[in-house]
C-alpha cells in the first residue's frame, strides 16, 4: 500500500476524520467534484481516503492525486486529505513510486485532468470486484482523530457538523452521560436532485422535502432501513445551532454497526467481509 499524507497538522481531540472509500475507476472524478466543495461548506478537517488502484490503474491514480494536490484553485486537498492506495497481491503494479520523492516535483497543470475521459481501466479489463470493506478498514485504521465519520465519497457532510458534534460531546448531557460503552451516532442521509443546490440548513432541507427535490436516502429501495427515529418530531422542531442526542432506539442501535455512515469512536471493530453486499450483489 502507498500513502500520500496531508500536510496540515491537527489535534486529534479537536476534530473528526471523514473516511470515504474509493476506486480509481469511478471515484477520483467524484472526489474532485465533491470534496473541495464539502470542505468549503464547513468540513475543514482530515479526510482519510482509501483508493483501490490495482495493476496499471496505479499510475493514472497517482497522477490524478498529484493534479488534485497541485492544480486546484485552493490547497484544501493538499492540506487535509491523506490518500491510501491499495491493491491485491495478485495485481501488484509493475512500478510503485516513492510518495515522498514523487511529490517533490510539482505536477504539470497545463493539460486536462488525468481522470477526465477515461475509457477503460485495469480493473474493468480484469473484471475485478471492488473490495469496498477493505477500503473502509484502511481509511478507518489510518484516521488520526478519536471520532471518525465513515462515509461514501459522494456524500456531503452537513456544514459545521464538527464543531456542533463536539459541542454535544462536551456538554455530555443525557443520554450520553449515562453510558460508558463505545458510542455510535447514526446520521440520516438525504438524496437531492442533481439539478438543485445541496441544502445547508434543516430549514432548506425541509422545503426541499416538501417540494420533492429531496427524499430520504433509499426511499424507493429500502425505506425501513433508514427510518429516522422520531423523525417527524425532529423535522417539526425549531432549528438551532446545536446537535442534540435525545433518543435511544434499540432497533437502530442494533443495525448501526452495519451502516456505512455514522460518527463513532475508534473502538469499533473492523469489517470482516472483503466486499459489501446489497440484495445479494457484491458492492
Amino acid at each position: 500500500m502507498a500513502i500520500i499524507i496531508a500536510k496540515k497538522p491537527l489535534a486529534c481531540a479537536l476534530t473528526l476524520s471523514n473516511e470515504p472509500p474509493g476506486c480509481h475507476e469511478i471515484e477520483v472524478g467524484v472526489f474532485y467534484d465533491n470534496e473541495p466543495t464539502a470542505h468549503d461548506a464547513g468540513w475543514m478537517a482530515p479526510v482519510s481516503l482509501a483508493i483501490h488502484a490495482p495493476g496499471a490503474d496505479l499510475t493514472p491514480t497517482v497522477n490524478s492525486i498529484r493534479y488534485l494536490r497541485d492544480c486546484l484553485s485552493n490547497e484544501l486537498v493538499k492540506q487535509y486529505v491523506t490518500f491510501h492506495l491499495f491493491f491485491s497481491h495478485k495485481h501488484i503494479p509493475s512500478k510503485i513510486p516513492d510518495p515522498e520523492s514523487l511529490l517533490q516535483t510539482p505536477y504539470n497543470c497545463t493539460g486536462r485532468p488525468p481522470y477526465e475521459n477515461v475509457t477503460t481501466t485495469y480493473m474493468k479489463e480484469k473484471n475485478l470486484l471492488y473490495p469496498v470493506n477493505v477500503a473502509r478498514n484502511i481509511a478507518r485504521d489510518a484516521a488520526v482523530t478519536y471520532f471518525i465519520l465513515p462515509s461514501d465519497i459522494e456524500l456531503y457532510p452537513s456544514p459545521n457538523l464538527i464543531p456542533r458534534f463536539l459541542n454535544m460531546i462536551a456538554r455530555n448531557s443525557k443520554p450520553l452521560s449515562t453510558s460508558k460503552n463505545p458510542r455510535v451516532f447514526p446520521i440520516s442521509i438525504f438524496e437531492v436532485d442533481a439539478k438543485v443546490q445541496v441544502p445547508s440548513t434543516k430549514t432548506e432541507l425541509r422545503a426541499m422535502l416538501a417540494n420533492k427535490t429531496a427524499i430520504p436516502f433509499h426511499k424507493f429501495v429500502c425505506p425501513n432501513c433508514h427510518n429516522i427515529p422520531q423523525g417527524q418530531q425532529w423535522m417539526n422542531a425549531v432549528e438551532t445551532n446545536r446537535i442534540k442526542h435525545y433518543v435511544k432506539n434499540a432497533k437502530r442501535d442494533a443495525i448501526a454497526g452495519r451502516q456505512s455512515t455514522f460518527v463513532k469512536n475508534v473502538i469499533m471493530p473492523e469489517l470482516k467481509k472483503l466486499f459489501g453486499t446489497r440484495n445479494g450483489c457484491a458492492l
